[in-house]
């Protein structure tokens, strides 16, 4: 099943890339700089997928074998169905990338980090690409008591991973939804009208809209911002404005610059 993420993930940034193209939401970039910033993002992505697959994605494989295994975890306390057991596997997983990712805006630290991916001056679908390795790491290793707590068994945790993964690219993508449709589907999904206003430069509107696939856990905790008609977001953090911070060297440095 893991040889599946990888051709479905390319399929979605391809048509995203391609849906940029036909119908932006903001005016697109010229074509070398649109290229330059795709290689910068993805040259992230490379690194990080090279961490995941050659150092410690296997822990976080074992984690969820050995909780299976050993029937431990919260989802084995009862006695679920199969299908009600994968959705709840996917609403705890999907709760669980909510609150982390509050923690990585909440906690300086982590946060030294996370800004690699808010300081993105132009968002697109390569952004979902864009995160430094460091907060890759953390976030792995993290998995690997939060996947035994939680129960999740390996085939439900791969699935919840390749929905993410198409997801992220679709709600990171600089797509302009026909209205209706972006209503609709933003009851069920993070889309990138939600998404968008996570990315503001703005303090009130980075600090909200955090959930990953699922949209009520914001509103659940009121953290949750609707998309206003006619409202364009500045991109990007203050400080981090120069274009050293939209290179490849600038990003990997960036944890441990003296920046506020």
């Amino acid at each position: 099943m893991e040889s599946w993420v990888l051709p479905f993930q390319l399929l979605v940034l391809t048509l995203c890339f391609w849906a940029e193209s036909v119908i932006p939401f903001f005016p697109l970039p010229a074509r070398q700089p649109r290229l330059n910033h795709a290689a910068c993002n993805l040259g992230l992505g490379l690194l990080n997928g090279f961490i995941l697959v050659y150092g410690i994605a296997f822990l976080s494989r074992a984690a969820a074998v050995w909780a299976e295994a050993q029937q431990f975890g919260i989802l084995h306390w009862v006695v679920w169905p199969p299908l009600v057991r994968t959705l709840a596997a996917f609403l705890l997983l999907d709760l669980w990338a909510y609150a982390w990712h509050r923690c990585m805006h909440k906690t300086l630290f982590l946060w030294k980090f996370h800004r690699v991916h808010h300081c993105e001056r132009t968002l697109d679908a390569t952004t979902a690409y864009r995160f430094h390795f460091g907060e890759v790491l953390f976030s792995s290793l993290i998995k690997i008591i939060v996947l035994p707590l939680l129960g999740v068994e390996l085939r439900q945790w791969i699935c919840y991973e390749l929905i993410l993964g198409m997801i992220l690219i679709f709600q990171h993508g600089n797509i302009a939804l026909p209205p209706t449709a972006g209503s609709l589907l933003g009851r069920i999904i993070v889309t990138p009208d939600i998404h968008r206003l996570h990315h503001s430069d703005q303090p009130e509107e980075t600090n909200s809209n955090y959930g990953f696939i699922f949209p009520f856990w914001d509103r659940m905790f009121g953290t949750y911002q609707p998309a206003q008609a006619g409202r364009f977001p500045n991109y990007g953090l203050p400080g981090l404005e120069e274009s050293v911070w939209q290179t490849l060297p600038g990003l990997l440095s960036l944890p441990t610059a003296k920046i506020p």
